[in-house]
């Protein structure tokens, strides 16, 4: 991913957002960073929790690898938008796994 992509014009793409999607996260590490940040912040403001209560369920390294797999899980063809789908991802699937294995571990 990087410049290269062409976003889709049905989804009215804020000036954040579009820098985001049009990261090279793949090749550039502090492009990844930005994309954690991005990804992180809008799951704590979302679920209006703070990033020390989201990584009391995921620690932040396993939150990272998270992220990298859903990006690479990614299929620009069949879903328009990295951010959109990794926060899904993380949303519905990753997080509410890691919360039920924290309390079954407790």
């Amino acid at each position: 991913m990087s410049s290269t992509r062409i976003l889709t014009a049905r989804i009215s793409w804020d000036y954040a957002t579009r820098a985001i999607e049009l990261l090279d996260w793949e090749t550039k590490t502090e492009d990844f960073d930005r994309l954690c940040d991005f990804i992180i912040d809008r799951e704590v403001k979302r679920a209006q929790i703070t990033r020390e209560r989201l990584f009391e369920v995921m620690s932040e390294p396993e939150l990272r690898k998270a992220i990298w797999a859903a990006a690479e899980a990614f299929s620009e063809e069949k879903h328009k938008s990295l951010v959109l789908y990794v926060g899904a991802r993380l949303r519905w699937l990753v997080l509410p796994k890691a919360a039920c294995s924290k309390k079954s571990v407790q």
